[in-house]
Formats: structure tokens, sequence, C-alpha cells
């Protein structure tokens, strides 16, 4: 009895060490009796859009296995869940359409024309409404999560090239960076409205909100920088030099780090955020795109556009531990996680 049980810690034990997480195995299998079925509400997943094959393929990340891929429209980018996980939905640039995805029976549902060029993508805080930005023009398209139907367009001016959407914590103001016109925009998302323009530098690609400390980050592809703003006014803090084309941006929520992906130097780089230096470089990774945290933040998940992979990175030693093969030319990453289900994966 006592191998048994002996035998039983230790697989246990195992297992987290593996995967990096504790998992309730009980509630992975909560609704389905297969544990790794990609269709369950109850996994902790990682969506991945593949622009070139046109797929989502699905991660279950305590395995850190593909256990499933959902075929949709042509040159996925990004991908949002209501809170219910039962629905995703993804932004499909070339065919100028969000797909709404049924997350258990992995098919589309439904198509909606939007703008064109439809690339980021941002749930509202009641689940009741997405925010589409589209490459093509200037406009920010709201629909409803329901039928897909258009509850406001919001024209941010000019050329500007809407990329991505951010929304602030109570989820009154959301923040979008401008391709082209080199600014974000806020808006009033009470009365969806636009309020603000800031100008932030070249080509401005992704940004991380740090309400805690009234700040912002900012990847500006063409500047070559990290750059620091005021969350009320946007007025520039300051700037770091970063490596070249910093596009993905997350920040630690615990540690003192910026993770930073560099498609033209094939690298990820790490900021400290007390000191603005660049502490560590993982470089020959082929055209890093977006990054994602697991819930813990013990790793930071790479999608790596040129090797068709994502990499998982260890947040506290900066090496790579893994990396796992998906779709032709992955974009975009989203956890898929129902909250205090799933462990702390």
């Amino acid at each position: 009895m006592k191998k048994r049980i002996g035998y039983f810690i230790a697989l246990t034990l195992s297992t987290v060490l593996l995967t990096g997480c504790a998992i309730d195995q009980s509630e992975q299998q909560g609704d389905d009796q297969d544990g790794h079925d990609a269709g369950q509400l109850s996994a902790v997943q990682y969506y991945i859009t593949n622009e070139a094959d046109n797929s989502v393929s699905i991660i279950d990340i305590p395995s850190s296995e593909v256990v499933g891929e959902i075929g949709v429209g042509e040159k996925p980018i990004n991908s949002v869940f209501t809170p219910t996980m039962r629905d995703a939905f993804v932004t499909q640039e070339v065919d100028g359409t969000v797909a709404k995805v049924n997350t258990r029976e992995l098919s589309v549902e439904q198509e909606v024309e939007v703008g064109p060029l439809p690339h980021g993508i941002a749930l509202s805080r009641d689940g009741r409404a997405i925010y589409v930005t589209t490459l093509g023009d200037s406009q920010v398209h709201v629909l409803d999560t329901q039928d897909l139907s258009e509850i406001a367009r919001i024209d941010v001016g000019g050329s500007s090239q809407t990329h991505h959407p951010y929304l602030s914590e109570d989820g009154k103001k959301l923040y979008v960076t401008n391709f082209v016109s080199n600014t974000v925009s806020v808006i009033d998302t009470e009365n969806n409205e636009l309020v603000d323009t800031w100008e932030v530098g070249e080509e401005p690609k992704q940004l991380v909100l740090d309400e805690k400390n009234n700040i912002f980050y900012a990847t500006l592809g063409q500047d070559d920088q990290v750059k620091v703003f005021d969350l009320d006014t946007g007025e520039e803090i300051t700037a770091i030099d970063t490596l070249a084309g910093p596009t993905g941006i997350v920040k630690h929520d615990t540690l003192p780090y910026l993770f930073v992906s560099h498609m033209e130097d094939d690298a990820v780089s790490v900021i400290d955020t007390e000191t603005h230096d660049i502490v560590h470089v993982v470089e020959d990774i082929g055209r890093p795109m977006d990054l994602a945290f697991n819930r813990e933040q013990s790793r930071v998940y790479i999608v790596a556009n040129g090797d068709n992979q994502v990499h998982i990175m260890n947040t506290e030693t900066f090496e790579l531990e893994e990396s796992i093969d998906v779709g032709e030319e992955p974009h975009g990453i989203r956890i898929k996680a129902l909250p205090g289900v799933g462990g702390s994966c």
C-alpha cells in the first residue's frame, strides 16, 4: 500500500514539474469523458491563429500538446472569448470578416463583414460587445456578441489604420493603436465616442496598460523603442531603446520585467521595468509576434511566425523549455480558461 501511495505522489509531482502548473484532473474532465477533449469548456487552452493555412490550433496547456484544430476564414489574425468560453471570435483579415466559433463543436457558426483588413479584437467587460479594429481604414467596429449585429462604428480620424484595441480595467475606456497615423486613440465606451488622440511615435503596435502605476507601454516598430506614457494625459515619460522591430509586449505582475518580441531581429528581449535596461535576449526565434503568459505567469508563450511554432520561455530563468508545432505562419494567441477552473496553468 505504501508503494502505491509513493508512486501516486511521485507521478503527481512529476506532472506538476513537467508542465509547470498544478491542475485538478477532475475539473478537466468535468463536462467530457476525455480529459484532453479539445471542445470541453473546463479545459485550459491556448487558441493560436494561423495566417497561412486558415486555421486555429488548440494547445492544451498542462500537456503542451495540440489537441485540436478549427478551420476558419482566410488569414485569421486574433481571437477573443466570451466569459463562458462557449464562443470565440476570430478576425479574418483577407475575408474582411469576423467569425463566431462554437468552442465545444469546434466549428464556425456565423461570419459577419466588417471593415477592410480586420486585425485586433477585444471583449467588453460585460461580455456583450466586441471591438474590432481594421487596418484598411480608420474605424473601430462595435459588434453585439449574441448576433454580431453592429452596435456602433467609431471613426478615429484620417488614415489611421486601427491596429490593436485595449480596454481599461473598468471597461470605460478603449485605447487603440493606429498603425499609420502614429497615434493612440482614446474612446469612451459608454458613448462609443472618440475623446482623445495621442501622438506616440512611429508605427505603434501593441500596448500594456499598467493602471496601478498610471502608465502604459507601447512598442514602436519603426522607432525600435518601447515608450512609457502617462495613462491620463498621453505624455511621454521615457523611451527605451530596444532591438529592431519591437512588436508584442507583456508585463509580469510580480517580477520587474517586460517581455518584448522583435520580428526583425528574430528575438525576444527582457526589459527591467525599474532600470529600463535589457537584461536578457533570446535569439534565433523566427519572426516572433504575439506573447502571452500562463495564468501563474511562470511561463511566457511566444508565437513564432517564421518557425510555425509556439516557444515556451521560463519567466525566471529566461530559458526556452519547449517548442510546440502549430499551423503555418501563426500570429495571435489567446488563453481559454474559466475563472477558478484548471489550477494554476
